[in-house]
Formats: C-alpha cells, sequence, structure tokens
C-alpha cells in the first residue's frame, strides 16, 4: 500500500470514529458542563472546526480549499445541512432543544476549518494563524483572563506557554522570510526578527496591562526567551542543513 492511500485511510478511520462520537455527544440526555471559555458555543466551534478538517482530509486529501472550487461548497453544503440536521433532531432528546445560534457556531467552525487548509501551505499564514491565536488566547473578553478560567493544573504551565508560543511563532517568521521555505541565515532577517517580534510582544503584554492590569513581568521575559530561543533553533537547523550538503557534496565541514 503506497503512502498516499495510507494517509487517506487513517484520515477515514478517524473521521468514522470522530463523527459518530460527536452526533452521539450532542444527542446525550445530560452533558458534564463545558469548562470551555465561552461555554457550549467554543465547543460547537471546536468540534466542527476538526469535523471539518477531518472530513476534507478524508474526502478530498491534500487539494486546497477554494471558493471558486466546486468541493468548497460542496463541504460547506454537506456540513451545513448536517448541522442542521444535528440540532433538529435533539428535539427528540429530553432535556435537549435545536439552538439556531448553537448551528451558527458550527458554520463558523466549518468555515475556520476550511480557512486553515487554504492557507495551511504556505509558511506566513501559518504564521498569521498563530500570531491571532496568542492574541486570542491571551486576550479573550471576560471579566477575567482566560487562564484563570482553566483547572489550577493548567495555571501553572502558563509561562511555559508563552516562551513555546514565541519560540514557534520565530521560527514561523524566520521561514517566511526564507526562499522556499528553507531555513537560510541571513542577517536582514535576524534584524527584522529581533525587532520586529519584541515589538509584537510588547503589544501583547501591553494589551494585557491595559486589558488586565497586570504589569509585564515574567510574561515578558518568556517572551523574550521564546524568541531568542527561536533564533537559536533557527541557527541549528540552517547549520545542520548546511552540514548535510557539505556531506553530500564531499567538502569538508
Amino acid at each position: 500500500m503506497d503512502k498516499k492511500r495510507r494517509r487517506t485511510l487513517l484520515a477515514w478511520l478517524v473521521l468514522l470514529i470522530y463523527w459518530p462520537a460527536i452526533f452521539v455527544a450532542t444527542h446525550l440526555p445530560r452533558l458534564p458542563p463545558v469548562s470551555l471559555h465561552g461555554g457550549d458555543k467554543t465547543a460547537h466551534f471546536l468540534v466542527f472546526f476538526f469535523l471539518t478538517i477531518l472530513f476534507w482530509l478524508a474526502r478530498y486529501g491534500k487539494l486546497r480549499p477554494g471558493v471558486t472550487k466546486r468541493p468548497f461548497w460542496r463541504c460547506l453544503l454537506w456540513l451545513a445541512l448536517y448541522g442542521a440536521i444535528d440540532e433538529i433532531s435533539q428535539n427528540l432528546v429530553p432535556n435537549r432543544c435545536a439552538d439556531a445560534v448553537d448551528w451558527i457556531a458550527d458554520m463558523g467552525g466549518v468555515l475556520a476549518g476550511l480557512a486553515v487548509l487554504a492557507l495551511m501551505r504556505r509558511w506566513v499564514y501559518w504564521l498569521i494563524v498563530l500570531a491571532g491565536a496568542i492574541l486570542a488566547g491571551r486576550h479573550w473578553p471576560g471579566p477575567q483572563r482566560p487562564i484563570e478560567s482553566l483547572p489550577l493544573f493548567w495555571r501553572q504551565f502558563e509561562l511555559a506557554y508563552i516562551l513555546a508560543a514565541y519560540a514557534l511563532l520565530t521560527l514561523l517568521w524566520w521561514l517566511s522570510w526564507c526562499p522556499a521555505g528553507r531555513i537560510v541565515w541571513r542577517r536582514r532577517i535576524g534584524i527584522a526578527t529581533l525587532t520586529a517580534l519584541p515589538a509584537f510582544l510588547l503589544l501583547d503584554e501591553g494589551w494585557c496591562w491595559w486589558q488586565w492590569q497586570t504589569r509585564p513581568g515574567a510574561e515578558l521575559l518568556c517572551g523574550l526567551g521564546g524568541i531568542l530561543l527561536g533564533v537559536v533553533c533557527a541557527w541549528a537547523f540552517c547549520r545542520q542543513h548546511e552540514i548535510a550538503e557539505a556531506e553530500k557534496c564531499g567538502k569538508p565541514v
């Protein structure tokens, strides 16, 4: 079995487990309270976001969604129809009822999933998605910081999350500047990195200070540490690539 067929079968297998599972979950008479920030609407969004990605990968593989392509509208139509049937059929379950707002949250997840699939082949788009996720994750509207709505076990990883998020952001930024998605070491990329990303970090922390009245401290240091870690990783990847190329050509390292 070739690699392409194995990927397709794996996507179908995961989809055939995931889809019935979410159908059963939405038709149980009682569900445990949703602890996600934003409540059940966030859960609806995330459930259909992942359903969209799995459905697309199983049905269309690596084809990129586009509003001018028929698969895009077919996927949108099928999942919109399923979301409507899912909501309407909940009227038959005790303690459950159809909710148009839930369907709107479902469709938001579908559109977000299609957007990610359309953008995922370019590093600059992943960069935009991650930057938006960092800001959304730290500044989601509410009476308190989003991290404080999580269980105590997860709150202790806030600084590690900031460090890892900014390290990954730095690598994606570096890749967005490099030709053909290969990490290369350039002085101008380093200057741009050490200028733009700290400015983004200061915007992030300044927004936190204005929104939550929390002064920048350990979070700022972890963000700076993540940027430096990303630069070090970029240099290490570039150096490893140069060594591999030299060995391939028989040149001394």
